[in-house]
């Protein structure tokens, strides 16, 4: 009995004193999410998914993939996927807009289509 006490208080300890990676937020779900960009002319859509993938579509050079993300308060961290290392971004909502800072990412492509405000647009099948 002393021992699972111990095992319980270790993993009490453990849960608490090392951040906890979180889902994505509910207010980014079941929303598409655009970013215009003039030079090139290019709409960028983001769609976040339940199971902690996203979206991505650039149609610019018809490019689309799907993708897990990692969530920890309000830092999104997105995977080396083109690129050579992961991305980490910080988010806020204001209404309607997603904003994006850069905290770390050496990708220039990746950081030039994430760094902005993206708009919520309503899904088509909705």
């Amino acid at each position: 009995m002393k021992r699972i006490m111990i095992l319980m208080f270790a993993m009490l300890f453990a849960y608490n004193v090392y951040p906890q990676k979180k889902g994505i937020p509910a207010e980014l779900l079941n929303r598409n999410w655009n970013r215009t960009v003039t030079t090139p002319p290019t709409i960028y859509t983001l769609i976040f998914n339940s199971d902690s993938t996203f979206s991505f579509t650039n149609p610019a050079n018809n490019a689309s993939f799907s993708l897990k993300c990692q969530f920890d308060d309000d830092v999104i961290t997105f995977p080396a996927v083109g690129c050579s290392d992961e991305g980490k971004y910080k988010f806020t909502l204001n209404g309607d807009d997603l904003i994006f800072k850069m905290e770390n990412d050496l990708c220039k492509d990746r950081s030039d289509a994430m760094i902005g405000t993206w708009k919520s647009v309503k899904k088509e099948n909705e």
